[in-house]
């Protein structure tokens, strides 16, 4: 497999040491690491959800919420609640134009839907990629490393709901690494 053109390659130690693995595999997956070969030793080992939460780190924000999107787009796009209509049209908005000052609106869409769907955490990854997290009128909080990839990594996990988890996470993983590779991940999307 050849390396990805979209990935965070300088943080892949970092990106190892956040992933929810004992620390015996974690010193596994550094000896000779190479994002490709991370991403092959988790799927050999069906370990999918940490699979997801590897690409979830390692590609850049914007990639990160496209491929988040795809996935809630597709779950609750037929969702009869406009909230989350709104939630899935603001993502797609925030990732082929990046508009300043959407990160505040990103917030308050995830927290009127509870942070109980895919789209409610793909919003919030775009609001941990704001410099200032902290409330008006506060102190300035910068976003602690990887709160981005968490929220993106949530999304996944509650896209997969209800449906044969292991397929799912397979599919979302075939997309994240197409996007990894320089794609636009709709591979098999239902548009």
């Amino acid at each position: 497999m050849e390396q990805f053109k979209k990935f965070k390659h300088a943080q892949l130690q970092d990106i190892i040491d956040h992933l929810s693995l004992n620390s015996n595999l974690k010193e596994t997956l550094k000896t000779d690491a190479t994002e490709t070969g991370v991403l092959r030793e988790l799927t050999l080992q069906s370990l999918f959800d940490v699979a997801i939460e590897y690409l979830s780190f390692g590609l850049p924000t914007r990639q990160a919420v496209w491929w988040a999107y795809l996935s809630a787009y597709e779950k609750e796009a037929d969702m009869s609640n406009q909230i989350n209509t709104n939630a899935l049209r603001l993502c797609e908005t925030w990732v082929k134009s990046m508009p300043e000052g959407l990160e505040s609106q990103a917030k308050s869409q995830a927290e009127a839907l509870d942070l109980n769907t895919a789209a409610s955490w793909t919003n919030m990854a775009i609001y941990f990629n704001s410099e200032n997290i902290a409330p008006k009128g506060q102190a300035h909080v910068k976003p602690a490393p990887f709160m981005t990839g968490r929220a993106i990594y949530n999304a996944h996990m509650i896209a997969s709901h209800g449906t044969d988890r292991d397929s799912i996470l397979k599919l979302y993983l075939k997309r994240g690494l197409h996007i990894a590779m320089g794609g636009n991940g709709k591979i098999d999307f239902m548009d």
